[in-house]
């Protein structure tokens, strides 16, 4: 070995050398990562990531719901608004009806008014379809039924401009002779009461339910009109003797009066007579229908129906009454009520008794010789 060479290091040389060379080796190592972050930091990157997602998503869905509700309070608000203007179109249809029902008790009982009585009614009419009119002006549809709104409105002018011309020919009628007012020409008016109805149904009706169905509103109804339409007021039949009811009256009061028109025991349908004895069968059932004709030319209401039976003089036993009254009475037609309820104790089965009927009088009824009669009975087991 040459003096000059060097020496292979030592143990400990040899040791000091392999941590400063591992050292190295571990920072290398280190530095050659990319620079990607510790585990830990990963992590919490991770979780804020997530986190941010899960707030996107609540509030997407916020902004949904959100969304949704703002679109059904809309659609509500938009279905109270046809139910509100609906409701005030039947409102304006109900209070023109009404009107309209007095002009029928007009045309068909004239004569259960006065003279001052028509003249009024024929006034206060006019007065309630102008009302109406106008209050169907004041109506504030939505804004897609605008056209029919103004369907309705101007129907309700013109039944308003029937109703003043009714006035004037009837008030004209009611001055005497010379009035120029004919059967003909009052049925023609009938125009200004059904024409509205006809340009409703064809321009109204329909419609708004077509606008409705666009605009996805349910559960909501348009009205019907169609009580002048179905009435049939204005015919040349009836306006002819409407016309000539008031001018066979001088006061318009009508002729009043009522008739015992028979009596028909029950069971049995056997019919009572006068001037013979009628055998009658005792029974738990028993009654007697009374029927009542009205002679008169107006209509009466609450007509008394009274049946009396008397036993024979002498006879310990009591009269007995018995009452009913008759609701209503066409003029020249025939009403009946059935009386029942009386005592058929032993003391009145086997003698002659008096069965007596009476009917009315009604208010202002002149003769009355025909509203009683009275009848033999003996009742039989």
């Amino acid at each position: 070995m040459s003096f000059f060479e060097d020496e292979p290091p030592t143990g400990a040389e040899t040791t000091g050398t392999q941590r400063t060379s591992t050292k190295r080796i571990g920072r290398s190592k280190a530095g050659n990562t990319g620079g990607r972050p510790p585990r830990a930091a990963r992590s919490r990157r991770n979780v804020r990531i997530q986190r941010l997602l899960i707030a996107l998503v609540a509030l997407f869905v916020i902004v949904f719901l959100l969304a949704i509700w703002i679109r059904s309070c809309s659609h509500n608000r938009k279905v109270t608004s046809y139910q509100e203007y609906f409701l005030a179109v039947d409102k304006a249809i109900s209070a023109s009806n009404a009107v309209g029902q007095d002009l029928k008790k007009m045309i068909q009982e004239p004569t259960s008014y006065t003279r001052e009585g028509i003249s009024k009614l024929l006034d206060d009419m006019l007065r309630e379809q102008t009302a109406v009119s106008e209050q169907a002006a004041r109506l504030e549809p939505p804004d897609n039924l605008r056209q029919e709104n103004t369907v309705f409105v101007q129907g309700m002018a013109v039944r308003t401009r029937g109703y003043a011309q009714w006035r004037d020919a009837v008030s004209a009628e009611l001055k005497g002779s010379d009035s120029g007012v004919s059967a003909k020409s009052l049925a023609g008016l009938g125009g200004f009461f059904t024409g509205p109805e006809a340009y409703y149904q064809a321009l109204f009706y329909k419609q708004s339910q077509r606008v409705m169905a666009d605009e996805d509103v349910t559960n909501v109804t348009v009205p019907k009109a169609n009580y002048y339409t179905s009435a049939m007021l204005f015919t040349p039949v009836k306006m002819d003797k409407m016309l000539k009811s008031i001018g066979k009256s001088a006061s318009l009061k009508g002729i009043h009066g009522v008739a015992l028109a028979g009596v028909v025991v029950q069971p049995g349908d056997q019919s009572l007579a006068t001037g013979k004895t009628n055998e009658v069968k005792a029974s738990a059932e028993l009654s007697f229908v009374v029927s009542v004709e009205n002679q008169g030319t107006v209509t009466e209401k609450d007509v008394p129906v009274i049946v009396t039976l008397i036993p024979p003089e002498g006879e310990n036993v009591s009269q007995q009454k018995l009452n009913a009254a008759i609701a209503s009475i066409k003029a020249g037609e025939t009403a009946t009520a059935s009386i029942a309820g009386f005592n058929l104790d032993p003391a009145v089965i086997g003698p002659e008794l008096k069965l007596r009927v009476e009917v009315g009088p009604v208010p202002q009824e002149q003769v009355a010789t025909n509203n009683k009669a009275t009848y033999t009975v003996i009742f039989k087991l």
